[in-house]
């Protein structure tokens, strides 16, 4: 299921974007679209937009705002009941309002990092209900399984320093035969040349 979000008179603040998204993940919500309002009317019409393209929508500041503009009160009067959907209010906390019918939930919360954090499973839990979510536990690693890795991440390290090892090994020989190689040769090629020379002394003494 997506989920959008809507700040209203607030920074965008990609903390509060991150804990959404990763508390409602296991649940199966994706946040599809995230997007700013300034004014009154722009918040109406991004509210209409999101409740049209999803049945969760997050509005994220505006609580302090004076009477007629703050958020509370846009969407109250934004969102009519459509026959027997009906509309209801449910405080989760002081800071938190959560305004839903069968099908379809605004959440109001600040734009205060820590004050959501730690009301955020108190809305997840009332989502859950809300919409039937069933959150998928996620996995970690035992103890052992930890353990395996890390010996098997250094023994991995450990025979890298050993092929290491070997390698240079290999080259300080290859150039050790090399050298042997060139100095044979030089030595070659001196006794020819002296070999050379004592002939051409013997030709021109005779």
């Amino acid at each position: 299921m997506n989920y959008q979000l809507i700040f209203y008179r607030s920074g965008r603040t990609g903390r509060l974007e991150k804990l959404l998204t990763e508390g409602l993940a296991p649940c199966g919500a994706e946040l599809s679209d995230a997007v700013s309002a300034s004014t009154p009317e722009e918040l109406v019409q991004e509210l209409k937009k999101a409740v049209e393209a999803a049945p969760l929508v997050f509005i994220i500041g505006g609580q302090n705002e004076p009477e007629g503009s703050s958020a509370v009160s846009i969407v109250g009067k934004t969102l009519r009941p459509v026959g027997r959907n009906k509309l209801w209010d449910e405080s989760l906390s002081p800071e938190i309002l959560l305004k839903h019918s069968r099908t379809q939930a605004v959440l109001l919360m600040p734009d205060e990092e820590e004050t959501v954090q730690a009301q955020f499973t108190v809305v997840k839990e009332r989502l859950k209900k809300h919409f039937r979510w069933t959150e998928t536990p996620q996995e970690h690693p035992s103890p052992e399984e930890v353990s395996q890795n890390l010996d098997h991440q250094l023994s991995g390290i450990s025979r890298t320093k050993v092929t290491a090892g070997i390698s240079t090994a290999e080259k300080r020989h290859r150039r050790t035969l090399r050298s042997m190689k060139t100095t044979m040769i030089v030595l070659l090629v001196l006794g020819i040349l002296q070999l050379a020379a004592a002939g051409v002394l013997f030709f021109l003494s005779m």
